[in-house]
């Protein structure tokens, strides 16, 4: 069946805003995330409408969960309305394994993990401005800051060669309501979006009905403070780009220059190295322990656990995650590719390189020449000692174990960590 082409007043909403993004991003190719429900119903009927004018490449793609009894027959359906409007669409099966953080959201990870390995240049989703309006409600609620009040953005990169895009963003549900009405589509209803035991589905059913009655434009509204917070969130991101620029050297932050900067612009350069360099967002009790971290003494070595990783101090510089040097066993010194670290040098024949825990040794002897060298605590328990006659006799790159021997063959030896390590 081909999609009508009537004009009529229903159409403008949606198809301006939809003409409007593919003017300014030209897509290529599209892959649109189709449940089978109304709003990426709406979408694909759209898209196939502006397809003659934009020349873009589309497809469809439905993510099967297969968390409903009818999930079979919602993707026979999304199957069919494919067909019948000549558009490739592609079913993948998914099976949930965690559920540690809700249904919902391990849900979202596996859809959008599917779309970043099946897609091509671009994914649209079918979010309109009442999904901005429960996100910035739902964000509300759970105290999140200016990052969060900001809801979804209408683009953003869903991996190095992907974007992901939300062209309906700026219409209103009504809109989508009636151009679907209009259209006379058919599409599936999802029984779980009626439970209100997801809060989405809370804030949709009972709150935001709520504000609505009282505030007509709250949809609208809600949607602007989006739109405000992302303006406001872009500032603040080019302020962290500019005050790190003379706080980071190699991966790590000074902690002299994160204490000369006030509370909040340090805590606004932290969220943005930790979110920027490796993908995790603070929490405000993450700031105030790294806050304790960076203040302690200096002859103490604190330590903020993060996501299952550890941030730590060492010599004026705060590291994330703490550098570890791989457990190993003794090996002769020329088996180099066997270490976890390299150096360069020559050693005396038959000398074994011992990790230092493993030698008798004990670190406090040592400890102001392993700082002297740079070596943080946590790097010394496996840190290599060259031994003779089952005996340690110098620890590369620090210095003799016993200062009343020397040893020349090693005065020259040099270590360095393996990357990611050091």
């Amino acid at each position: 069946m081909a999609v009508s082409k009537t004009p009529d007043q229903a159409h403008a909403p949606v198809l301006d805003a939809l003409a409007s993004f593919l003017a300014h991003h030209t897509p290529q190719h599209i892959t649109l995330a189709y449940s089978g429900g109304m709003d990426s119903t709406v979408l694909l009927h759209a898209l196939i409408r502006l397809q003659p004018d934009y020349d873009f490449q589309l497809q469809a793609l439905h993510v099967h969960h297969g968390l409903s009894p009818h999930a079979d027959a919602w993707t026979q359906h999304c199957l069919a309305q494919a067909k019948r409007w000549a558009v490739p669409c592609k079913v993948v099966p998914v099976q949930l394994e965690q559920r540690q953080k809700g249904v919902e959201a391990e849900a979202r990870r596996l859809r959008y993990a599917v779309l970043s390995e099946q897609a091509s240049e671009w994914v649209l989703t079918a979010h309109h401005r009442r999904d901005q309006a429960e996100t910035v409600l739902l964000n509300l609620l759970r105290g999140s800051g200016v990052a969060g009040l900001g809801g979804m953005a209408q683009v953003r990169w869903l991996n190095h060669d992907i974007q992901l895009g939300r062209p309906l963003l700026s219409v209103s549900w009504r809109a989508v309501q009636a151009y679907a009405r209009q259209h006379r589509l058919s599409w599936v209803e999802d029984e779980t979006n009626t439970q209100l035991r997801f809060r989405r589905n809370w804030v949709r059913h009972r709150l935001l009905p709520f504000l609505l009655a009282q505030f007509p434009a709250a949809e609208a509204k809600l949607a602007q403070v989006a739109s405000h917070m992302q303006e406001a969130q872009t500032l603040l991101q080019a302020l962290a780009q500019q005050d790190l620029t003379s706080i980071e050297n190699r991966g790590r932050l000074e902690v002299k220059g994160l204490l000369a900067l006030s509370v909040s612009r340090r805590h606004n350069l932290l969220r943005y190295w930790f979110y920027q360099r490796h993908g995790l967002r603070l929490t405000r009790q993450h700031l105030q322990a790294l806050d304790a971290l960076l203040q302690a003494s200096p002859d103490r070595y604190p330590q903020v656990r993060i996501a299952g990783q550890v941030a730590t101090r060492f010599q004026g510089k705060l590291f994330f995650p703490k550098p570890q040097l791989s457990p190993w066993q003794p090996v002769l010194w020329c088996n180099r590719d066997q270490l976890p670290f390299r150096f360069v040098g020559k050693l005396p024949d038959k000398t074994r390189l011992v990790p230092f825990a493993q030698t008798g040794l004990v670190v406090k002897p040592y400890k102001k020449a392993f700082q002297q060298a740079g070596i943080p605590p946590w790097l010394r328990p496996w840190w290599p000692v060259a031994c003779r006659a089952g005996k340690p006799a110098y620890i590369l790159g620090v210095g003799p174990v016993d200062k009343t021997l020397t040893w020349p063959e090693a005065a020259s030896v040099q270590v360095a960590l393996t990357a990611g390590i050091g």
